[in-house]
C-alpha cells in the first residue's frame, strides 16, 4: 500500500504492484501519453461481462484519451477522460493540471490527485 493522495477528501492509499513485462509479450506497441502522466492503458480484472456496459454519456462527451472495448463490439466499456482543473491543484508531473478519470458503466474513478 502506498499513500496516493492527500487533500480535502482525506488521505487515500493505493495498492501498488510494480512489474516488468517484456515488450515481446504485448500484441501491439503502446503510445505513451505524456499529458496523462505517461499512462499507456488500463486493465479490467475479473470482469463480469454481463454487468459491463457503456459509460454514462456525460463521461463520453468529455475529452476521452483512452477507450477499452473488452468484448470488441465497437462500444467502449471503459474510458479514460480528462478535464482541466480550474483550481490548478493537481499533484505530480506534468504540471498541466489535467484531472484524469477512468469511467465505467457503474462509476468514475480518479486517476490523479487533484483538489485542495
Amino acid at each position: 500500500m502506498r499513500i496516493w493522495c492527500e487533500n480535502d477528501g482525506g488521505i487515500q492509499f493505493r495498492p501498488t504492484l510494480e512489474l516488468n513485462i517484456p515488450l515481446d509479450d504485448f500484441n501491439r506497441l503502446f503510445d505513451v501519453e505524456p499529458e496523462l502522466q505517461k499512462l499507456i492503458g488500463f486493465v479490467i480484472t475479473n470482469p463480469e461481462l454481463s454487468k459491463l456496459g457503456r459509460p454514462a454519456s456525460e463521461h463520453l462527451s468529455k475529452d476521452v484519451r483512452l477507450a477499452g472495448d473488452i468484448d470488441v463490439d465497437g462500444t467502449p466499456e471503459a474510458v479514460v477522460f480528462v478535464f482541466y482543473d480550474d483550481a490548478e491543484n493537481c499533484d505530480g508531473e506534468p504540471q498541466n493540471n489535467l484531472v484524469i478519470n477512468l469511467a465505467t458503466s457503474e462509476r468514475s474513478f480518479w486517476m490523479r490527485c487533484c483538489g485542495p
